[in-house]
């Protein structure tokens, strides 16, 4: 029987053997803030709120026709609601 080894070429083949380096907080930040154009945000609900599309979760976990949720008059109240319902349908669908 043969037997083949395929190496990487070069420097690549001897980089498998060392153990690899973690890259420090601010090697991250500056390769993402090289990487993408925006301006950083920092990660809240809040944050995270004003980039959901609503109408497409009620649609996409059948949100739309749960009476609870129009009964609401307080906006607040009804995202989070909103969200503990597609959590549990999250979770529902998973098993």
């Amino acid at each position: 029987m043969i037997k083949l080894v395929v190496s990487p070429p070069g420097d690549a083949a001897e980089a498998l053997d060392e153990p690899k380096r973690i890259p420090t907080r601010e090697e991250i930040w500056t390769h993402l803030h090289k990487a993408i154009k925006g301006t950083p945000a920092p990660l809240s609900d809040e944050e995270i709120a004003k980039s959901t599309d609503w109408q497409k979760v009620r649609k996409y976990y059948s949100l739309n026709a749960v009476p609870a949720l129009a009964a609401v008059k307080d906006e607040e109240v009804r995202r989070r609601e909103m969200e503990r319902l597609a959590i549990m349908k999250m979770a529902l669908r998973g098993l």
